[in-house]
């Protein structure tokens, strides 16, 4: 007996790229590993289909750990028509569009759906985690809240600041500032012009800043710089 499931982007077609997983396809899971992927700042099967595909792997495949349970391919390749959980069609900002060959559902379980999205995230930043990166780091509680921040020295005389903290319209956010290092009468100071320094807003969850989400975000975002690196170089003209 298993819990069978196929995951491919809308519209339905048997040449798609679909992901299969043996245990863990109803509903609720579906949900909280496209939850799981939209927390982590994945580009949307909207916006970045081949990306998101290859992205959303990942995220069951951390969930999973090591085992067979889950697998990728055509979609006429798989066990689309399955008559269990079927094949969930997803795009959007990772949303469930429709649903072919299944069974039966009960009513979704909204709290189990968010543990194993929660279980996701954790096990996805303890992957990603980079101790180099890490030692670095400091986690405070302020008077805003719970806030993280990570100081990186770059070439040039610049230094990247990812910080954590609660946003102006409440969700929980990472940015990413790239700072002049400059010397002032004497004085070293850190200065971030947003006209013509690097920025970038990096993850953004609906969540509370407790000390633990700002921490998991935080590590996730980190595990994130290299992606800019470049994009800092071209920006400064390297």
């Amino acid at each position: 007996m298993a819990n069978r499931a196929v995951i491919t982007t809308a519209p339905f077609g048997l040449d798609n790229v679909g992901i299969y997983v043996h245990w863990n396809g109803g509903p609720e899971s579906i949900a909280a590993f496209l939850g799981a992927a939209q927390r982590m700042g994945t580009p949307s099967p909207e916006k970045d289909p081949a990306r998101a595909m290859a992205r959303l792997t990942q995220v069951i495949a951390n969930y999973f750990g090591n085992s067979d349970s889950i697998g990728i391919g055509r979609v006429r390749d798989l066990d689309y028509a399955n008559q269990e959980n079927g094949t969930y069609l997803i795009g959007g900002d990772w949303e469930i569009l429709g649903r072919d060959f299944w069974g039966e559902d009960g009513p979704i379980d909204s709290d189990r759906r968010q543990r194993i999205e929660d279980e996701v995230v954790h096990k996805t930043v303890v992957l990603s985690n980079k101790p180099e990166q890490a030692v670095k780091t400091n986690v405070a509680k302020t008077k805003s809240g719970w806030q993280a921040s990570t100081r990186i020295d770059l070439v040039d005389g610049r230094i990247l600041q990812v910080k954590t903290a609660k946003s102006l319209d409440g969700s929980l956010g990472t940015t990413a500032l790239v700072h002049e290092v400059r010397r002032v009468n004497g004085n070293l100071t850190e200065d971030h012009n947003p006209r013509t320094d690097f920025g970038r807003r990096m993850v953004s969850w609906n969540v509370r800043e407790t000390e633990q989400q700002v921490r998991e975000q935080h590590q996730l975002a980190l595990g994130m710089v290299e992606q800019l690196l470049p994009l800092i170089a071209k920006h400064y003209g390297g």
